[in-house]
């Protein structure tokens, strides 16, 4: 059996086109990861922790004027951030948010109950009936803030 020599010049012709296509789909995944963390039209929901905890409402109206609030909780949301819970602000939902007092916590509550929460120390998603929100929010010094704008469908009120 005969040993084939290639000289590095035919090695770079080779490997040249498949090292630029790679670095090329890894520059669109990173895009596509990017996009789906930072989507545009949306309203920013800041908190006490400022920018480390990041949150929004996004606009997935269709015929209705259906909202929806999702957290980014980059890694533990690696592809696709959390969607929390659906809030109807122009329909005359009841639903308002909230963050804890030291802004770990994202809350989803009516006046008379709490409707969802997500924890950014523990990257855990309550819904309504699952374990004591009431307690992780006394937890993390009671119910802070709630968020100043809602979205309507023309902006933001």
């Amino acid at each position: 059996m005969a040993l084939v020599h290639h000289s590095s010049k035919t090695l770079g012709i080779v490997y040249w086109p498949l090292l630029l296509t790679t670095l090329f789909a890894g520059l669109v995944f990173l895009g596509l990861i990017w996009w789906s963390f930072h989507p545009s039209g949306v309203t920013p929901v800041v908190g006490p922790a400022g920018s480390v905890n990041r949150a929004y409402i996004e606009d997935r109206s269709f015929r209705d004027m259906s909202f929806v609030l999702c957290v980014s909780d980059w890694p533990h949301t690696l592809f696709r951030p959390i969607s929390v819970e659906s809030v109807i602000y122009s329909e005359g939902s009841n639903s308002r948010v909230f963050w804890s007092a030291d802004g770990s916590v994202l809350v989803v509550r009516t006046p008379t109950s709490y409707v969802a929460t997500y924890d950014y120390l523990t990257h855990e998603l309550l819904r309504y009936g699952q374990g004591s929100m009431h307690d992780l929010i006394q937890s993390r010094g009671g119910l802070g803030p709630e968020q100043p704008r809602y979205p309507d469908g023309k902006g933001a009120y």
